[in-house]
């Protein structure tokens, strides 16, 4: 049985978070393979959330608040099993973090699954302070999948 088991006779209630499907790129397309995959969903009840869209400053800061609006709803309205979120670099990390942090308020189980290939070019760029903040995100959910071996350190 793992962290996650809750029985063979349930689903389990998965809440996504992502981007939205105007986004171009890996993290939509592996997003979307689970939305639309009949036997994932034989097993799950999945919501999908999305925190990021492209566009100007205004359009993506209303995305991420009504984003946010959106998932503490579900939280409150229903029983949230785990929270899947798809992560990559740059604000991606901060944004995601705020929907850990909210997770874990709930204590709803945090699976983090990274899209970012140079998050370490990235990361090499930040000042201590941020590097501490991005370890403390990168560190708080309960699983974290990457891209491989090379990333695991």
């Amino acid at each position: 049985m793992t962290d996650f088991d809750i029985g063979t006779n349930t689903k389990l209630n998965v809440l996504m978070v992502g981007v939205d499907e105007g986004r171009i790129g890996g993290m939509w397309s592996v997003a979307e393979t689970y939305i639309k995959d009949e036997s994932y969903n034989k097993f799950v009840n999945l919501k999908y959330v999305a925190t990021s869209t492209g566009g100007s400053k205004f359009k993506r800061a209303i995305k991420m608040i009504s984003g946010y609006l959106k998932i503490v709803a579900y939280m409150l309205r229903r029983n949230i099993d785990i929270v899947h979120i798809h992560m990559a670099e740059k604000g991606s990390v901060y944004r995601k973090g705020f929907v850990i942090k909210l997770a874990k308020l709930f204590k709803i189980k945090t699976v983090v699954q990274m899209h970012a290939g140079p998050i370490m070019s990235w990361y090499n760029t930040l000042g201590d302070r941020q590097k501490t903040r991005v370890k403390e995100i990168l560190n708080s959910p309960d699983k974290l999948l990457v891209l491989g071996n090379y990333w695991k350190e």
